[in-house]
């Protein structure tokens, strides 16, 4: 069987991309006998769920395949494979049951695995080669990152002269342009920049620039915005002579409009789009600009007007385009010291942004030869299998092509060629914010650019599995309907020829569009009404509200829905209810951490007992009574001592807390979640009150609960999250969005002019008057344009396929006096369209094509389990890790093992000697440790790791695993204190205190027996007593 080595299948919604991935993948994996193949495969997508669904997909087959009798659904894809691999339906039977056994029982090397998990290997295998820590830690947080960075950049003010400079004038710029003197906000979110793979190249660049250089081009730029405005209101004046030296007045011009127009220019600020591009440029064009009034040769005029008006045109623009680039550029330049601050933050810490992934890789790894980069990893792959390409960013692909260049261009010992398959939609291309970039596909699906040396073979998925035959129908005639709209010839074609699909055999469908009267006193209720009115037509054909799912694009949309529909009792999941801040036991638990560092402060007292307060009449009372003296009522009625809650870290305290005021006797997600941040917290920050409030503050917008599975509840959700998901029902109200909607829009566009140089990029505010500017400002802005406009069809694509059974869209009735719907809304899409479908009434509020089917398949909401909440925590006193029991032991050897025990808990940070050091700073920036106490168990440590029998086990020739989890395929969990990894050789470690216990060596037996069913062979078992001195017992 010979397969393509590079295959692309352009897809379409719900055309059965997973199916195709999972057949790509087993097709391959099934294609020869033996074991071990599927190590050589790595499947790449972008969502741990989309990771999960596709691992389950391709296990679920194989145990369909290995079963004596096969269910429905997998025989489809059975006989496909047959077919394709020209094999007997035995031989794959035979085939899967070896590779569903082995896949098991190697569960480490089946690589499903997203974008950022794969990188994060290479990360950690080029590591010494990045200069980072061994044991970087990854963090998401870059908001904080960011905020920590421009604090202490701030806090250099008056220091630095430079600087203090630099900020105060971007300051009292600020001040002058009426925006806000703190400055703080504005460097952060520039900040952001740095993260964004999208400007990194272009920042690059600019950051290579030395500082006085930048000093040296603001200073031009300043000169030439006074000259620039100088020149502008000159020629006005040069007109204004001219007009008075010929005794040309105004009555002379039609409407006085020229004169008007030089006027405009004695005061500021001035609009391009206002004052050029109208008709009186076209009147002076044409000569018309004079009335009938003007009898007097005009020829010499007009000349004079027209050369002086496109004079100043050039002049007004060169103004805009210099004070547009120039309002960016102090900000820009800071973000060299704002970058510098970061770097040290992050060295300091050990830190590594998520969104560095890609920049380490592209500049460090991507010029390595393939095969070192595979023997560093210690593993080959042979085929690779990439999903949603289109949301695949430009240096993700980049990073990724040496990789698979290896694997295509040559052979394995086998003789056979490694392989590619991409999947991924154009139509669905909604996170261009995320570096991804659509003409990336689109060149390799139109042959413009292959980065190998194969050829491509294509195929388009055309056929709709998901949607009834009315939702596909209207979604073929829509789109395609609408697809003049967009001005660029490629993204046009998508929506016209490509978007069309085939029906499947689900007869019916409803496609709904509902429109609301604006005019009305409250739009937001009418909103609300009319979605209940949607769930009670549903609830009549069976459908529950588990089956039901509201789309919308912004945030704000999803929380005035969601209050709304609690409100009336209607259940909900939204990203708002999901928030751990949106619990009140949450709430009360940091209302009491609050009241810890500020127990006078009556607005957190308020809120304490407005929690514990009985919910009645007396509830105002109960209040009033107790404001004062809330230490006393904690302690009377709740036996909680707030003294103790001080005394504790956060955690405790909270654990404390929840078991005295009964928060989670039935168990708690948020309470969970709540629990788990605050240890994270404790782990990387510290475990102080005001460390933890802190965070809290600056993440609780964001901190939440998975949306659970199955609940008896309506969902709500973004189209951004809801890409990759189907829904019986769908509702999109709100359906107004602006195509050409962007928020504070920055563009980077080439430049010519010298003022610029040594920049051949400038950033700007992007806005239409950018039309105006220099051709290679103009084509980048009208290119952006073009994305802008398929982002928002996009946008509108993935919302309106994600529906099974029904879609109902609810918008804004806008239409002008003269009959006529904008092009540039929405609303106004549908609108249009309904208007060329000849079916548009304006007293008619609903157009209806198709009907909804009754519910035959009603979803059985999952049964609630409750799960008791485990207290570990002592009620009297912070837990303390030193044994009190002077009566049987002596302080010195109490002293060692206590020092032991530390020595075990830093043990799990420590990969090489490198790590000892930070380990301890960290302990004793916390308090933790003493001066004295910290001395000795660094001494220890370090005769661990210099340990004649250890020594090499903690050096770079082995990849350790410290307390990694294991589960076995019983579903139970080991955690060995450390193995040491090299090749397929497994080294066991575990660090022991006290006396030596047989039991401890049956542990390491059972160890063992688990990392030799994955595959791993074990020369050594090692037991580490950690003491006064240290024993060393190999078993």
């Amino acid at each position: 069987m010979q397969v393509p080595s590079f295959h692309i299948y352009h897809s379409s919604a719900g055309s059965g991309k997973t199916f195709t991935l999972v057949k790509s993948y087993l097709k391959i994996a099934l294609s020869q006998p033996g074991r071990k193949g599927f190590r050589k495969l790595l499947a790449i997508t972008f969502t741990n769920k989309a990771v999960n669904e596709m691992k389950e997909r391709i296990l679920r087959s194989l145990a369909d395949f290995s079963s004596d009798d096969i269910p429905s659904r997998s025989t489809a894809l059975l006989q496909s494979l047959c077919r394709e691999l020209q094999l007997g339906e035995e031989v794959i039977k035979e085939r899967s049951r070896i590779l569903l056994k082995d896949i098991l029982h190697n569960y480490a090397f089946f690589d499903v695995s997203t974008i950022d998990k794969f990188n994060h290997r290479l990360i950690r295998t080029f590591s010494k080669d990045l200069g980072l820590a061994h044991n970087f830690e990854v963090t998401l947080d870059t908001d904080a990152l960011l905020e920590e960075a421009v604090d202490k950049l701030l806090s250099r003010t008056g220091t630095d002269k430079g600087l203090t400079d630099l900020l105060l004038d971007f300051a009292i710029e600020q001040a002058e342009e009426d925006r806000n003197w703190d400055i703080s906000r504005d460097l952060q979110n520039f900040g952001k920049f740095l993260f964004n793979e999208n400007h990194k190249g272009f920042l690059s660049d600019l950051m290579a620039l030395p500082i006085e250089k930048f000093h040296k081009i603001r200073k031009q730029l300043k000169i030439e915005i006074v000259q620039a405005k100088r020149e502008v209101v000159s020629i006005s004046d040069r007109v204004f002579s001219y007009l008075a030296e010929h005794e040309l007045d105004d009555s002379l011009f039609s409407r006085k409009t020229l004169p008007n127009h030089f006027r405009k220019f004695y005061v500021s600020p001035w609009d391009l789009n206002k004052l050029y591009g109208n008709q009186l440029e076209s009147n002076l064009n044409s000569g018309t600009v004079f009335n009938s009034k003007m009898t007097l040769p005009k020829e010499a005029h007009l000349d004079f007007l027209l050369t002086h008006f496109l004079r100043q045109k050039q002049a007004v623009i060169k103004y805009a385009m210099i004070s547009n680039a120039y309002s960016n550029f102090v900000p820009l330049t800071l973000l060299a010291s704002i970058n510098k601050e970061i770097q040290e933050i992050e060295q300091k810490r050990s830190l590594l942004p998520i969104g560095k992934f890609n920049e380490l890789i592209s500049e460090q790894i991507r010029d390595q030869p393939t095969p070192y980069i595979y023997e560093r990893m210690g593993e080959i792959y042979r085929h690779y299998f990439i999903d949603e390409f289109q949301d695949t960013s430009q240096l993700q692909w980049k990073n990724l092509i040496p990789l698979i260049q290896g694997a295509l261009s040559g052979l394995d010992d086998s003789g056979h060629a490694g392989s590619l398959v991409l999947v991924g939609d154009v139509k669905q291309a909604i996170y261009r914010w995320r570096g991804g970039k659509a003409e990336q596909f689109l060149n390799l699906i139109n042959l413009r650019h292959n980065p190998f040396h194969v050829e491509i073979n294509k195929s388009a998925l055309v056929k709709n599995y998901r949607s009834s035959e009315k939702i596909i129908d209207f979604n073929n005639d829509f789109f395609k309907s609408t697809s003049p709209l967009l001005q660029q010839n490629e993204f046009r074609s998508l929506f016209d020829e490509e978007v069309v699909q085939d029906v499947n055999d689900r007869k019916g469908g409803l496609v709904s569009l509902r429109f609301l009267e604006k005019d009305v006193p409250d739009l937001e209720e009418t909103y609300t009404q009319s979605v209940l009115a949607i769930l009670g037509e549903c609830a009549t054909k069976g459908y529950g509200l588990t089956e039901i799912c509201i789309l919308v694009r912004k945030r704000k949309e999803a929380t005035i829905l969601a209050k709304a529909l609690t409100s009336l009792g209607v259940q909900v999941i939204s990203p708002e209810s999901l928030l751990l801040a949106s619990s009140p036991k949450v709430q009360f638990l940091i209302q009491l951490l609050y009241f810890v560092i500020y127990p006078s402060d009556l607005a957190t007292g308020f809120e304490l007992l407005n929690y514990l307060a009985p919910q009645n009449k007396e509830k105002h009372e109960f209040i009033h009574g107790h404001l004062r003296n809330i230490p006393e009522l904690l302690m009377k009625e709740y036996d909680f001592d707030l003294n103790v809650l001080e005394g504790l870290s956060v955690y405790e305290g909270c654990t404390y807390a929840i078991k005295k005021f009964h928060l989670a006797d039935k168990g708690s997600a948020y309470i969970t979640f709540l629990l788990d941040e605050v240890l994270s917290v404790e782990k990387s920050k510290g475990a102080g009150i005001d460390i933890f409030l802190k965070h809290w503050e600056s993440k609780k917008g964001s901190l939440g609960i998975p949306s659970p599975e199955g609940l008896n509840a309506l969902t709500i959700m973004t189209v951004h999250k809801a890409k990759g998901l189907e829904f019986p029902i769908v509702i999109y109200p709100f359906a107004n969005s602006r195509i050409y909607d962007d928020v504070k829009p920055k563009i980077w566009a080439p430049v010519k002019d010298q003022v610029f140089k040594p920049l051949s990029h400038i950033m700007l505010n992007k806005n239409s008057s950018l039309a105006f500017y220099p051709e290679e400002i103009r084509q980048a802005y009208e290119e952006e344009q073009y994305r802008l406009e398929l982002d928002s069809f996009n946008v509108l694509y993935v919302a309106m396929t994600r529906a099974i059974h029904g879609l109902y869209v609810i918008a804004n009735k806008e239409i002008t006096k003269d009959g006529r719907a904008s092009q540039k809304t929405y609303n106004g899409l549908f609108i249009n369209y309904l208007m060329q479908n000849g079916e548009w009434d304006d007293t008619n509020l609903q157009y209806d094509f198709g009907s909804l089917m009754p519910n035959i398949n009603v979803s059985q909401p999952i049964a609630e389990q409750e799960i008791n909440f485990t207290y570990s925590q002592h009620e009297h006193g912070p837990r303390n890790t030193v044994v009190r029991s002077d009566m049987i032991w002596e302080a010195e050897q109490q002293k060692a093992i206590e020092h032991g025990r530390w020595a075990h808990q830093l043990l799990s940070e420590i990969y090489t000697a490198v790590d000892i050091d930070p380990a301890i700073r960290k302990r004793l920036a916390r308090g933790e440790l003493t001066e004295e106490s910290s001395d000795a168990i660094r001494n220890l440590l370090r005769s661990v790791v210099t340990h004649e029998k250890l020594a090499e086990y903690f050096t770079e020739e082995y990849v350790s695993r410290n307390e990694q989890d294991i589960l076995t395929k019983n579903g139970i969990i080991f955690r060995p204190d450390r193995i040491a990894i090299k090749g397929d050789m497994a080294t066991i470690i575990d660090y022991k205190t006290g006396k030596e216990n047989p039991e401890h060596e049956k542990q390491l037996y059972v160890y063992q027996a688990v990392l030799e069913e994955m595959g791993y062979q074990i020369p050594h078992k090692i037991l580490l007593y950690l003491g006064d001195e240290i024993k060393v017992k190999f078993i």
